[in-house]
């Protein structure tokens, strides 16, 4: 069946990245109707989420002062950011 051969005459993955390549808006627009409820998310509680879990951080800077701490930390920050816009906007 020619159906079943279909990858060896069509490149898939390099047709829908050539195409997205050459219409950059088309793919701005979808990144941003896919993310819309996500970035909305991360955008109002940025502020309290950025402090609430900056003054984690700063204690732990208090105690423990070294400099890999900061970058774990914002590694921390933005993971669990990343996790609650994801999980809210799943369920809102």
């Amino acid at each position: 069946c020619a159906q079943d051969h279909v990858d060896e005459v069509l490149d898939v993955k390099e047709l829908v990245v050539g195409g997205m390549v050459a219409e950059k808006q088309l793919l701005i627009n979808l990144f941003k109707r896919c993310g819309e409820k996500e970035l909305a998310f991360l955008v109002n509680s940025g502020f309290g989420f950025g402090l609430l879990l900056g003054v984690f951080q700063m204690a732990a800077w208090i105690f423990y002062e070294r400099a890999w701490t900061l970058a774990v930390g914002g590694a921390v920050v933005g993971y669990l950011t990343n996790w609650c816009a994801a999980a809210c906007a799943a369920t809102g």
